[in-house]
């Protein structure tokens, strides 16, 4: 509602991270099929690129990618590259525009696309990148969706490595992090 009603009154930043939020959870909470997040996120980006705005249809981007590599839609599923953005490419315009949160979104959904697809490796990769997202944006929701992939990861590599103390206590560390948040 807050999307529609913002992009009626103009507002189509507010409408984009609205929809940022309300896609993240309907995606990660599993609320609806695949399919209805990847069409939600294909009308908000189509809306949001009309009226110019596409830093805030970036931070769509990520989450509707991994939405489409869980479909098996491409050719490597750990990878965020296909249909809507290239991993490499979006990372680097993160870094070149200094845009801390698109980052982070991007390193969100390749820790989750790689934990659902059983690289622990990658997600605990991506997920120790942006360990300090709470520190810099202590209100952004998906933290708590940061948590629960990188503590799944720590575990996982717990039971799968040499390290397992190391893992252990990250994935501690995580699910501290996560009860915080719920």
């Amino acid at each position: 509602i807050s999307f529609i009603g913002s992009r009626l009154l103009g507002e189509f930043e507010y409408a984009g991270y609205s929809a940022l939020v309300y896609n993240v959870h309907r995606f990660h909470s599993g609320q609806v099929s695949i399919q209805s997040v990847i069409q939600g996120q294909k009308l908000c980006m189509q809306e949001l690129t009309k009226a110019a705005k596409s830093s805030v249809s970036d931070l769509l981007r990520p989450v509707q990618q991994a939405a489409i590599n869980l479909t098996s839609q491409c050719q490597d599923p750990v990878v965020l590259t296909g249909e809507v953005m290239d991993e490499e490419e979006l990372l680097q315009r993160s870094a070149e525009t200094a845009n801390v949160l698109l980052d982070y979104y991007i390193r969100m959904n390749v820790a989750c696309v790689s934990y659902i697809f059983g690289d622990y490796d990658r997600a605990s990769v991506q997920s120790l990148k942006i360990q300090d997202i709470a520190d810099k944006f202590p209100a952004v929701y998906a933290i708590n969706v940061q948590a629960f992939y990188d503590g799944l990861s720590s575990y996982a590599l717990a039971r799968t490595t040499n390290s397992r103390t190391k893992w252990i206590k990250r994935g501690r560390k995580m699910r501290k992090k996560f009860i915080n948040w719920a």
